[in-house]
């Protein structure tokens, strides 16, 4: 028996390989014959493709002529009748007669459908691409800020009516002169109307290069004290009107009565440190001296020498007394019309306190009154209410003289029965003034008031015993309330309404009486007092819109809206995100 798989002789094993060949003849052949058969299948498709379509009264002629065929067909059924083809029907004027209608195994031929467009490049914007957060974050902020830009600007066009924009800290409004000029809307240095109790004229850091001039980081160079300074150096603007109250000394004290106007120079020492100068007419009447306690930063004096100043620019100064006999003519003397005003509107301008004043209340356990009283008493002060103000005489505040506090005192120290007594704060407030070379008469009234509402310890006799110095904080903290103006009225919406209706209506519509560039509103936290902030702010907003009409008020991000309520309709209202600045 042979084995699966094995021939049994040599003339068997040739004829299996002469029937495999024969087999792959055969398979070659069919194999052949497909792709023929193929080739051929496909010409005609691509013919049939090509062929243009015909005309719709073509296509009509043509089912006519098969339906009457098949009509012929189903007659001839022996195949008797010779096939014929069936004439054409006459054309007449009027519409051909509908066709018959089609068998349900025929279906009409569809229309023929367009060519698919050619592929858009990839590059094509309406080609989906791989989503980018990084980008599409910043085109959705660009698209942002052109809304609100554009919708700024049409309510500007359509109602003439001006913009206030709300910020916490002071210097955060470089960021809007920053975003004005960038969008080529501040070309040239603008006119600031400084209206605060502080001058904020201090040295700021010198920036690393000029590329931070065009972004918000330019007040991650500046501080709230300093920010005019930076401003002026950058050139965002080169001209500052500082209209100041009576209970701010910074300039009053030394350089002018009514008002005055000097001329400085801001720019960079050899070291790399912002400096100013004086300049022009002004450095011809006045020493540098005279203004280092203005410009400084640090406890260190930054007046220099213009000659040696480089990138710098010059700016001008101009100081006028709130109690002018004629405000509004001041100011408008001072404004070139040219040029974009920018209203400028600290809070604290209209009651202001200080972190060393808040501190010192807390460490002696004083109240405001008794801190106005010191203060005064320090600075040889009369009331500075509406009875002053209405005065319109800036003389009478050094002419009047501190004698109204000097009873008060007085009074006080009698009740209290701690005549040539003392205390820590007595003792501290007198070295205080021991500096200030004041006369004895003042220094002890001073002192008496001060050791009469210390709450803070017990009293020593002057002659047995002397107090314990305070520590470093508690000193530093009672120099600055001393050295800052202070102020906060006995009846805040009785002398709010006459500064605003009696004093600065009449003077800005005589010195501004078309709408600002900017107007600017800041809360100043820490200097404005947090009890007194809803009633200030909403009434000097309703106050601004009855002057100038607006329409549009801008919270900065910082900025808590809802702290004062003085928000209108909410259509009115836009809270401008960091990143449209």
């Amino acid at each position: 028996m042979r084995r699966k798989g094995t021939s049994s002789t040599l003339p068997s094993f040739a004829n299996d390989v002469e029937a495999k060949k024969k087999r792959a003849d055969r398979r070659a052949l069919v194999l052949i014959g497909v792709a023929i058969v193929a080739f051929l299948t496909l010409a005609v498709a691509l013919k049939s493709r090509s062929k243009p379509a015909s005309s719709p009264k073509r296509q009509q002629q043509q089912r006519h002529r098969r339906a009457t065929d098949r009509a012929v067909d189903d007659d001839d059924d022996d195949g008797k009748y010779a096939r014929k083809k069936t004439p054409l029907p006459p054309k007449k004027k009027s519409n051909p007669p509908p066709p018959p209608p089609a068998r349900p195994e025929e279906k009409l031929p569809a229309k023929k459908k367009p060519p698919p467009k050619p592929a858009k490049r990839v590059d094509s914007p309406k080609v989906a691409k791989k989503a980018d957060p990084v980008l599409e974050k910043k085109e959705a902020q660009r698209r942002r800020i052109e809304e609100v830009t554009a919708r700024v600007q049409a309510e500007r066009a359509r109602k003439k009516k001006a913009e206030v924009s709300v910020v916490d800290e002071h210097h955060h409004v470089l960021a809007y002169y920053v975003r004005a000029k960038r969008r080529g809307l501040l070309t040239g240095g603008a006119t600031v109307l400084h209206v605060d109790s502080h001058a904020d004229l201090g040295m700021p850091e010198t920036f690393p290069d000029e590329k931070v001039t065009e972004s918000r980081r330019l007040e991650e160079f500046s501080e709230i004290n300093d920010f005019l300074v930076l401003g002026a150096h950058v050139g965002l603007f080169d001209h500052i009107v500082f209209v100041e109250p009576p209970w701010s000394n910074q300039f009053r004290c030394c350089v002018y009565e009514h008002n005055a106007t000097f001329e400085f120079v801001v720019g960079v020492d050899a070291s790399g440190e912002l400096r100013v100068d004086l300049s022009g007419s002004t450095a011809r009447d006045f020493e540098r001296d005279r203004f280092g306690h203005v410009f400084w930063r640090n406890g260190e004096r930054r007046m220099g020498d213009r000659a040696e100043l480089q990138r710098s620019r010059p700016f001008k100064v101009t100081l006028i007394a709130l109690e002018h006999p004629n405000l509004g003519a001041a100011i408008a003397a001072a404004i070139d019309p040219a040029k974009p005003v920018v209203l400028d509107v600290d809070l604290d301008a209209f009651a202001t306190v200080s972190p060393g004043a808040i501190a010192t209340k807390a460490r002696f356990g004083l109240d405001n009154t008794q801190l106005e009283t010191l203060y005064h008493l320090v600075w040889n002060f009369p009331p500075l209410g509406i009875d002053y103000l209405s005065r319109s005489d800036p003389k009478y505040r050094d002419e009047r003289g501190a004698d109204d506090f000097v009873m008060r005192a007085a009074q006080t120290i009698g009740d209290a029965a701690v005549e040539d007594a003392s205390s820590r704060l007595a003792a501290a407030v007198g070295r205080i003034l021991d500096a200030r070379h004041v006369d004895a008469r003042r220094r002890k009234a001073v002192v008496d008031y001060a050791a009469a509402v210390d709450k803070s310890g017990p009293h020593y006799h002057a002659a047995k015993t002397r107090p314990r110095p305070l520590d470093a904080r508690s000193h530093a903290n009672l120099e600055a309330y001393l050295e800052q103006p202070f102020h906060v009225p006995d009846d805040i919406k009785k002398e709010l309404d006459f500064v605003l209706d009696d004093l600065w209506r009449p003077a800005l519509v005589a010195a501004l009486p078309a709408q600002p560039f900017m107007i600017h509103l800041v809360r100043s936290p820490g200097y404005m007092p947090d009890d007194l902030l809803p009633i200030v702010e909403c009434r000097v907003l309703d106050f601004i819109s009855e002057l100038y009409d607006t329409s549009l008020v801008t919270y900065e991000h910082r900025v808590d809206v809802l702290r004062t309520n003085c928000a209108k309709p909410r259509s009115h209202y836009v809270a401008i995100e960091d990143s449209e600045l």
